[in-house]
């Protein structure tokens, strides 16, 4: 993850396998490459996250396809991990030493 200034603002970068997520104020820029129905999608900011995620969801149990969901329990169990992470080292003002996960889905 990078943190870049542009403009006068500030915004994210996370470099995956998938390719470079771009976050600004403004938007969320998905990756083209990324192999997931909303590869290249921007999104605007007050777009609310949590009900495209229940869409996904739905539709996936209404129609069995599982293509409108990004990340998996393991994805979603890495990133609590990650998380409680960066609270601990926020808390101790000390870096919080991660393991390599090997149940990533991507």
């Amino acid at each position: 993850m990078s943190v870049a200034r542009r403009r006068g603002g500030a915004g994210l970068q996370f470099y995956t396998d998938a390719g470079v997520w771009d976050w600004t104020p403004e938007r969320l820029l998905l990756p083209s490459a990324a192999k997931h129905a909303m590869a290249g999608l921007e999104i605007p900011a007050g777009h609310n996250p949590y009900e495209r995620e229940n869409e996904a969801f739905i539709h996936a149990l209404r129609t069995g396809d599982r293509s409108r969901i990004l990340s998996d329990y393991a994805d979603a169990c890495r990133t609590q991990e990650i998380t409680t992470a960066a609270l601990a080292s926020a808390d101790s003002g000390l870096p919080v030493q991660l393991q390599p996960s090997k149940h990533l889905s991507h």
